[in-house]
């Protein structure tokens, strides 16, 4: 399973995405689940890396099934963290896919499940994108406030004069839509 996982990593960073993905499904189907020493993790990693394959061929129902596998095996492998976000990059799909309703129910469960685990940094990150959800909705204006205020006071991605590195900078842009609705 490993050496195919690993020359699939070969054809992807050559940009081969045809041969990468056989390759990963080769080392999908030479996984033995019954196993008891089965490297869940590893095959968990091959089915993320399929997904982002898929992600950039624009073939959302494939990337949608290969996050929901590999967040099964890597529950398995016992690495919550990791499957979690597994199954918020599901919700990123449905965005893009404009299902904001399915995108919602995975992103409140996602959140919810970080914050039950004891990652609630990750479930500030997880409402950044439920901010961008309720933005674009005046009815949920209250669910826009609620995950502003929350994010304002709670998070530790602010600095010592409260302002955000470029990369989270979205959320003021979130902040700045709460204001007008």
């Amino acid at each position: 399973m490993e050496a195919h996982y690993l020359l699939g990593c070969t054809y992807r960073d050559m940009g081969e995405a045809p041969r990468a993905v056989d390759c990963y499904l080769n080392a999908t189907g030479k996984a033995d689940t019954t196993s008891v020493d089965c490297d869940y993790e590893t095959l968990g990693s091959i089915y993320a890396q399929l997904a982002h394959l898929y992600h950039r061929q624009l073939l959302f129902s494939n990337e949608i099934d290969s996050h929901h596998k590999a967040y099964h095996y890597i529950i398995l492998s016992g690495d919550t963290l990791y499957a979690l976000y597994e199954q918020r990059a599901i919700a990123g799909v449905y965005i893009m896919e404009g299902k904001a309703d399915s995108a919602e129910t995975v992103l409140l469960n996602v959140s919810r499940l970080y914050k039950e685990n004891g990652y609630t940094q990750e479930a500030l990150l997880t409402s950044n994108m439920l901010m961008y959800l309720y933005a674009e909705k005046p009815e949920k204006v209250n669910d826009l406030k609620t995950l502003v205020e929350k994010y304002d006071s709670e998070s530790h991605f602010f600095d010592e004069r409260h302002e955000l590195p470029a990369s989270k900078r979205l959320f003021y842009g979130y902040k700045g839509k709460y204001f007008d609705l």
